[in-house]
This record gives C-alpha cells, structure tokens and sequence, in this order.
C-alpha cells in the first residue's frame, strides 16, 4: 500500500480494483469531501498502443462565501483532473522519460498556471 502526498494531503491507497489503482484523502471526515486519486495503465496489443491514465477528483470546497448554490440550487461539481497519456508501446523508457519531463515542464509553466488560476486562454 502505497501514500500519494499532494499539495500537503495524504492520499492512501485503497487497492486495485478492475485494473484501476486507487487514493482517498479522508481529511474531511465526510464522504461528499474525500478527495480521490486513480490510475490505470491498459496496454492494446491491436493498436500497439499502451494507455496511462491518471484522475484526479476533488470535492468543491464547502462554504466558498461567493460560489456557493443559493437555496434550490443544484449543488456545486466537483472538480476533476484527467491526464491521459497514449504510448506507442514500442516507446523506450528513454523516450517516456522525456515525455515525463515534458509534462512537468508544462504544469510548472506560467501559462499553464494562469490558464488554472485566471481561467485565462493561455496565449
């Protein structure tokens, strides 16, 4: 059993169900606020292709003064992160390790950054 930290949380593994590794972070305390991690790798032999897909879910914080539905409303999304990453299954590690960097290199950008913290169509 594996513990995933992320910005300062602990996600602890649930196990491996249906090829699909999972985290929960229970802080919380209540089901509607854990926080979840899953991820599988599926590799296709017809396409050569091999699939690594990464989720994260987190719930929508409780009590955000100006965000939060006004009685009637529907309740607020969660909010999920999707990475999804398809490998030519005859790529080296050498290769994947670029890729890897790559990725890194992005989510550590400003414009990636101001396309998350300013919803901003990053130019």
């Amino acid at each position: 059993m594996s513990t995933i930290v992320a910005n300062t949380l602990n996600y602890v593994s649930d196990g491996i169900a249906n090829a699909v590794s999972r985290w929960t972070e229970r802080s919380a305390g209540v089901l509607a606020y854990f926080r979840s991690i899953t991820a599988s790798v599926n590799s296709v032999a017809s396409s050569k292709r091999t699939n690594v897909k990464w989720k994260i879910t987190l719930p929508f914080p409780d009590g955000e003064p100006a965000s939060c539905p006004c009685p009637g409303e529907a309740s607020t999304s969660p909010t999920i992160v999707n990475i999804d990453v398809r490998f030519d299954s005859r790529a080296s590690a050498a290769y994947r390790t670029a890729v890897l960097t790559t990725i890194k290199d992005l989510t550590d950008s400003a414009q990636f950054a101001d396309s998350i913290e300013d919803l901003v169509l990053p130019t």
